[in-house]
């Protein structure tokens, strides 16, 4: 199956847009300085135990090391293999004068069986959300409201897209049935036990993995003390690790568990 990413339309699923099932090419964007990115999903949950392989071609040009780069203009094409051999393709069209849509902010409103979700991305034309289960319901251009099917931290993502091949996208956790204290980091919450007073952290933590849907847990959580982590894991960028690299599987859970990690985020209740 091909996605194309052209003028925002994200519409050759067989199923319904909302749903994230199977192997899927969820996003496909590139940021300001040309390099590529893409969110792709395998199965039902928001990790796989190895990234899905990811070969880039087309207008894309990739280096020695794995990183891919496009002209501000031009297509570029990807195909994602996943753990059974299956595959799916993609095409990515930016055009002159796309945007690259960035979110200024958001407001995420909790409930009992879920939550409602408002965005701010002001150069966005359309704004689309996906999770791997549960019922939509969409107020605005950028809005809705999700009903989750069970208990759980349910990651909702949503893709914005400024018509002309700037897409830009997040994944925003509704706990339900989960209790807090959480960490913060963008979108994503992750419970954790500390003593901490609510407001912005650094701390280091471990990657544990967890067979729930979102693959892994934050234990041995403590102020960042300057303490070199071991290894940097996939995902890490200047000393910092991002957990979405596994939801969007640029790394699979096993790659990363166990690994001494440094987040930046925000404790809150």
């Amino acid at each position: 199956m091909t996605l194309l990413l052209l003028l925002g339309c994200l519409e050759p699923f067989p199923t319904d847009r909302h749903d994230l099932v199977e192997l899927r090419i969820a996003a496909m964007g590139a940021a300001d300085d040309g390099s590529l990115r893409a969110y792709t999903w395998e199965g039902t949950d928001a990790w796989s135990t190895n990234a899905p392989v990811r070969t880039w071609g087309g207008d894309a040009a990739c280096d020695a090391a794995g990183l891919c780069t496009m002209a501000a203009a031009g297509t570029a094409t990807l195909t994602i293999t996943g753990a059974d051999g299956a595959t799916e393709s993609g095409e990515l069209t930016i055009s002159d004068g796309a945007t690259h849509p960035a979110l200024a902010g958001f407001t995420r409103t909790l409930t009992t069986d879920g939550g409602s979700l408002d965005l701010d991305v002001p150069d966005a034309q359309r704004v689309h959300f996906m999770a791997p289960a549960g019922e939509f319901a969409e107020s605005g251009p950028a809005a809705t409201a999700f009903t989750a099917p069970e208990d759980g931290i349910w990651p909702v993502v949503a893709l914005w897209m400024d018509g002309l091949g700037g897409n830009g996208w997040g994944t925003f956790d509704l706990p339900v049935g989960v209790d807090g204290p959480f960490l913060a980091v963008g979108g994503r919450l992750f419970p954790v036990e500390t003593t901490e007073p609510e407001g912005a952290v650094t701390v280091l933590a471990t990657i544990t993995a967890t067979d729930d849907l979102t693959g892994f847990s934050l234990t041995d959580v403590a102020l960042d003390d300057g303490t070199a982590t071991a290894d940097e894991p996939c995902g890490t960028t200047a000393g910092v690790w991002n957990p979405d690299s596994v939801i969007e599987r640029v790394c699979g859970r096993d790659q990363v568990a166990g690994t001494r990690v440094r987040l930046v985020g925000e404790v809150t209740p």
